[in-house]
């Protein structure tokens, strides 16, 4: 072999050489890249592909506050969608959330939304975590949570009048086929009331009844929100559990951040109520935690209707005295409305769940629907469940709230 051979494959091996280690170095960056990436995008910061792809993903509130209201533009622009509410509210691991409410004009453009809406956050670099829908006999919901990653900051809601009548082959959205009652059989309502303070009851509640219910949530408590976050996620509705004026118990001040009395006047009422209302998004109506001495007053009632009207939410007499006159106003200003048939316990005084519940399915046989209203107590829990065993044979149908509420 000759010297010039010999330095020729010399040569040859040396480009080897360093074009091996060339590729191992190139290899080594685009890991070291892949990891810092990965490490970026754990941190809720963009990768570099990402960052060369698509919008930056959003890194703060106040970013995705702008996003959403960009993306929201062309909509508000065209008067497809008015913005009717926002605020703060709190979710179901207590993180303080913006809020916004967009009013849709048609049911069209709610559809439009839902399909729309979650697509276009990704666009903007809006990260989507939950959903859901909800619907009342006036009005259809699409509810979504987004933030930056790692963290949620808004709850989106859109809203819909759902129209008087619909085509032949376009069902109702405030009543799916599924859940429609059929007019002949027997039904009943299952609501508890005094959610809010105790998540795990709540969860109890939502998990382990598999018929529809309604929870019933006292308004400012510690866990309020997440309640109703939590509720709608399990596709059961909720109701605002509004504290009011008793005739005999004696209320400390202050056990109620709002607590609606006869001392206020009804303009005062109408803005407490419109506020609660406003702070805890989600809700298809109210009922009156107590009550005796507000529900009697026609004055202060009509001035609860009103702002019920205003919002597109619906009324449920407790029925604490039978001087009521609460369903009268419900009525003569336009409300959606029904009373309470039986109470299923005593709160925490016990009662007989049981009985209760029998009686409750006689009276819907008799009348063709009723109420029960038991409380958020482990021994009711576990006692209506029991009872819903017992009672499978009946004829009597559990049925959403909603279902049936402006029946009244």
């Amino acid at each position: 072999m000759t010297r010039k051979t010999v330095a020729k494959n010399r040569d040859a091996s040396l480009f080897k050489l360093i074009l091996i280690a060339a590729i191992g170095i190139a290899l080594l960056l685009v890991a070291g890249i892949i990891i810092l990436d990965k490490r970026a995008v754990e941190h809720g910061h963009a990768g570099l592909w990402e960052s060369m792809t698509q919008n930056h993903p959003a890194a703060s509130a106040a970013e995705v506050e702008a996003r959403i209201t960009e993306l929201m533009k062309p909509f508000t622009a065209d008067g497809t969608a008015v913005l009717i509410q926002e605020g703060q509210t709190r979710g179901r691991e207590n993180e303080t959330l913006k809020y916004k409410t967009y009013r849709l004009r048609s049911i069209d453009a709610w559809n439009s939304q839902i399909k729309q809406f979650e697509p276009s956050c990704e666009r903007y670099g809006v990260v989507v975590y939950n959903r859901f829908t909800s619907q009342n006999p006036v009005l259809a919901e699409y509810t979504v949570f987004v933030g930056t990653r790692g963290l949620r900051t808004h709850k989106i809601m859109f809203k819909c009048d759902v129209p008087v009548s619909l085509p032949e082959d376009q069902p109702s959205p405030e009543r799916p086929v599924e859940e429609r009652a059929n007019d002949t059989t027997p039904s009943v309502s299952l609501v508890f009331d005094d959610f809010g303070t105790d998540l795990a009851i709540a969860k109890r509640f939502l998990n382990e009844l598999s018929v529809p219910i309604t929870l019933a949530v006292i308004p400012n408590q510690e866990h309020s929100g997440a309640v109703i976050e939590l509720a709608r996620e399990h596709d059961q509705s909720v109701l605002l559990h509004v504290p009011m004026e008793p005739a005999s118990e004696t209320i400390e001040p202050g056990s109620y951040p709002v607590f609606l009395t006869m001392s206020m006047s009804v303009e005062a009422i109408d803005q407490a109520l419109d506020q609660l209302i406003r702070t805890h998004p989600g809700v298809v109506g109210i009922n009156n935690h107590m009550g005796s001495r507000l529900t009697a007053d026609a004055e202060r009632m009509r001035a609860v209707m009103r702002v019920l009207k205003r919002h597109h939410l619906f009324f449920i007499d407790s029925r604490t005295t039978a001087s009521t006159v609460a369903i009268d106003m419900a009525r003569e200003i336009g409300v959606a409305c029904q009373s309470r048939s039986v109470f299923l316990d005593q709160g925490y005084k016990g009662g007989d769940v049981a009985a209760n519940m029998v009686k409750l399915f006689e009276t819907a046989e008799e009348k063709g629907y009723a109420i029960g209203i038991g409380h958020a107590i482990p021994s009711t829990l576990d006692a209506v469940r029991a009872s819903l065993t017992s009672l499978r044979s009946s004829k009597v149908k559990v049925v959403p709230l909603p279902a049936w509420v402006n029946r009244g």
